[in-house]
């Protein structure tokens, strides 16, 4: 046992090397990471305490608090699953150190042992970000009793490994009798769709239910009788969930005792069965089906004396995420999503109406807009394309790692006769290009549809392509900073880098605030200067991040 604790630590250690080395070598770095991790956690953690309450207080209200416990452990190994499924093949097959531990003098056991404490261990630390807020929300609003509150910290360690052990036992499962899967590139690839088809399912079925089956009441009544089908089914999956949110509400002990023997008793089978499966595939696999993806330095500098310099580089970029498939799967999936869910969402409109409502949805929205003038039209349309486009950029935005993404051979970049700000716009474009188009033909479509006047398009244009370029600029900067050059794989450039998160949490939030001023307000003049605010604002920052490209890019790249 003791060695197995001792090879967990090792295997801990080593993927916290990876994500957070690019805090290692620098000055006041230990003071760095924990002020970035404190503000990675007030902010999440207020995203948390803020939906939390609104939804605690809507159940409050109707005097059903304890349905709060039961939806956050019926929900959470339903997410815990999503994300373990695509997480447990990179540690499991595909992590770099693998062959270090298969010529130890260690027994299989202690190797997918040491690995699956391992993938407990990351995943309980993201649940406990989850569910102690939560958890604290509920002991502030709701009288419970001291062991409820210590059952409720104790079920934290439970949560997790159910829907771990369902992670682990499918994809051991599936590699072992799929050889198709033995290649990362194609489990990158599969895997996405599966995500996508996932998320498609989520969107049918939110389509599918009215109004009134999405009430507090009619959740309540449905759980209470027993008598809706997809609560009945999650439970179901999860045996835990009921025990733990029994043993919570109702104080007991008893309940508690079995969801543990569950859990471990589950832990023990799952373990006996992938043991001997997981030995016999897993030095099968590989990284990739071509030995390099890169486009050649020589064939750039070729096609850049007979192009544009940033058009060439805009190229090259875009040529290299193609040859990647996590970088393809990260970047560029995400922009699918929306319009496949949209289309989803107006085919079954269509489907249960006949039609589309346009004739009623223009009789509502022409007596509103009549009591707008051509100028405050012209600024909401504006305000709403940024909004748009910070959102929907944001969602896949590849320049959060333009640099990180080259790894060490961005260094060549700076032996071109060139200017970095170049590469840099060329990499800022590349993520501006391939995410503007949709969002500006949905919303031209809108403006269409609804009978709005036309000369409000270039206004969506513009409000898009700002929107768009703050994001695509922070991002630029942020990774130009401190861009994460040692990784082992394109899945660590990509996901490792803690950097991008601190582009991408806040960008998800802005547009709600926005919006909220936006549709709170009514005031053409903070509406103005809002806008005046954003476009004086974009041409300071990317003034800002290309002369940050020239005057301190080469150095930071230098020192890496």
């Amino acid at each position: 046992m003791q060695r197995i604790w001792a090879l967990s630590k090792v295997m801990l250690k080593s993927s916290l090397d990876e994500q957070f080395n690019a805090f290692k070598g620098k000055k006041n770095s230990g003071i760095k990471s924990i002020l970035l991790f404190g503000f990675l956690g007030i902010y999440i953690g207020g995203v948390i305490l803020f939906l939390g309450t609104l939804f605690l207080s809507s159940l409050i209200s109707v005097g059903q608090p304890s349905l709060f416990i039961f939806l956050l452990n019926l929900f959470m190994p339903m997410v815990i699953l999503f994300f373990t499924i695509f997480s447990v093949p990179i540690i499991l097959y595909y992590s770099s150190d693998n062959a270090s531990y298969f010529v130890l003098p260690l027994k299989p056991s202690e190797i997918i042992a040491g690995k699956s404490i391992a993938i407990y261990v990351q995943t309980f630390i993201t649940v406990l970000a989850v569910l102690l807020p939560l958890y604290i929300l509920y002991f502030i609003k709701v009288d419970v009793s001291f062991l409820s509150m210590v059952l409720a910290l104790l079920s934290i360690f439970i949560v997790p490994i159910l829907p771990i052990l369902v992670s682990v036992i499918l994809i051991v499962l599936i590699f072992t009798f799929t050889p198709f899967f033995r290649n990362k590139e194609t489990f990158t690839y599969v895997s996405q769709i599966i995500a996508v088809v996932l998320s498609l399912g989520l969107s049918q079925i939110s389509v599918f239910m009215d109004a009134n089956s999405l009430s507090i009441e009619s959740i309540i009544d449905a759980i209470q009788n027993q008598n809706d089908t997809i609560f009945t089914m999650l439970s179901s999956a999860f045996p835990t969930t009921r025990f733990i949110s029994d043993a919570i509400v109702n104080q007991s002990m008893s309940s508690f005792v079995l969801a543990l023997l569950i859990s471990v008793i589950a832990a023990f089978v799952v373990f006996k069965i992938t043991e001997p499966l997981y030995f016999k595939t897993v030095l099968l696999f590989t990284e990739s089906k071509r030995s390099n993806r890169r486009i050649s330095l020589n064939q750039l500098t070729k096609e850049s004396n007979q192009k544009n310099i940033i058009v060439s580089f805009m190229q090259y970029d875009f040529r290299n995420i193609l040859r990647t498939p996590a970088f393809v799967s990260n970047y560029y999936i995400p922009y699918l999503l929306i319009p496949v869910m949209m289309g989803f969402g107006a085919y079954s409109a269509i489907r249960e109406l006949g039609s589309l409502p346009i004739n009623e949805i223009q009789t509502v929205v022409q007596p509103i807009i009549s009591n707008f003038s051509s100028l405050e039209l012209i600024v909401f349309m504006y305000m709403l394309s940024l909004i748009v486009g910070l959102f929907f950029v944001n969602l896949g935005n590849p320049t959060s790692t333009l640099i990180s993404r080259e790894g060490i051979n961005v260094t060549e970049f700076l032996t071109f006769p060139i200017q970095l700000s170049s590469i840099i716009k060329a990499k800022i474009l590349n993520g501006l290009v391939p995410a503007i188009p949709l969002p500006i033909i949905i919303l031209c479509l809108a403006v269409i549809i609804l009978g709005l006047p036309l000369y409000l398009i270039p206004f969506i244009f513009l409000g898009v392509i700002v929107g768009g370029a703050y994001v695509t600029s922070i991002g630029s900067w942020v990774d130009m900073a401190s861009p994460r050059l040692k990784w082992v794989n394109e899945h660590d450039a990509v996901k490792g880098n803690l950097r991008q998160v601190f582009v991408i949490l806040p960008f998800m939030f802005i547009p709600f605030v926005i919006g909220i001023i936006l549709v709170n307000t009514q005031s053409l003049i903070i509406w103005g200067l809002i806008s005046i605010f954003t476009l004086l604002g974009i041409v300071v920052l990317i003034k800002h991040v290309l002369t940050f490209a020239d005057n301190r890019l080469a150095s930071i790249l230098q020192n890496k």
